[in-house]
């Protein structure tokens, strides 16, 4: 079950999207996490009241739950709504996470981030090349109505759309260079950041005539 997970956190292990292979074993794993504050709650319970006390666990078990999920909690407050690009202070933060070469995002995560940006600058439409963003993923920013219908994604032609979009990971590098050429400038436009780092860029075609400033 723990196999997957302690392969791909090997360092020697190249970088790949396997997220098939080990995203499966999470559930078990919390249910294990679950499983040992129980024993841990009940265990510390008897040992500080006694077995004469047989309330205590109903107060140990929820009090030692809290202590563990306190950590969490401003973590995800301080990560919301760029949960996938933020990383634990044991890494230093996303500044370390940077630091490290680990990934900012995954599967274009952080365009959810800019919806409100292109609302505002695409109001009568436009194409966006969204890079790294999964295709149903993009339509379903839609769905939802936080993106405008009438902005299109178009990923065989970054030269033909309004506005590019880079994703901050190693083996995007090259796509980036691929946007300069195409739009004839080096100079993003818009950048999302999470404390300093940032995670998202956004590149306009010069030669737009839909992109309103």
């Amino acid at each position: 079950m723990n196999l997957p997970v302690f392969l791909i956190a090997l360092p020697s292990i190249p970088h790949f999207g396997g997220t098939k292979h080990w995203h499966p074993a999470y559930p078990f794993i919390c249910l294990l996490a679950g499983t040992g504050v129980v024993w841990v709650g009940t265990r510390l319970a008897r040992f500080v009241a006694g077995e004469a006390r047989r309330w205590a666990p109903a107060l140990t078990v929820p009090a030692l739950t809290m202590l563990v999920f306190a950590p969490a909690y401003p973590e995800t407050q301080r990560s919301h709504p760029h949960g996938l690009s933020h990383y634990t202070p044991i890494l230093g933060g996303p500044p370390g996470g940077a630091d490290l070469g680990l990934n900012r995002g995954f599967w274009g995560y952080e365009t959810g981030a800019i919806v409100d940006w292109l609302n505002v600058h695409l109001p009568t439409g436009g194409r966006v090349y969204p890079n790294d963003t999964f295709y149903s993923s993009f339509e379903q920013l839609k769905t939802d109505k936080r993106l405008h219908a009438n902005i299109d994604q178009e990923f065989w032609s970054v030269a033909n759309c309004d506005v590019a979009v880079i994703e901050h990971e190693q083996h995007m590098d090259e796509v980036e260079h691929q946007i300069w050429v195409a739009f004839g400038t080096v100079t993003p436009v818009h950048v999302v950041t999470l404390d300093g780092v940032p995670t998202l860029t956004v590149y306009v075609n010069p030669r737009s005539t839909r992109f309103v400033p």
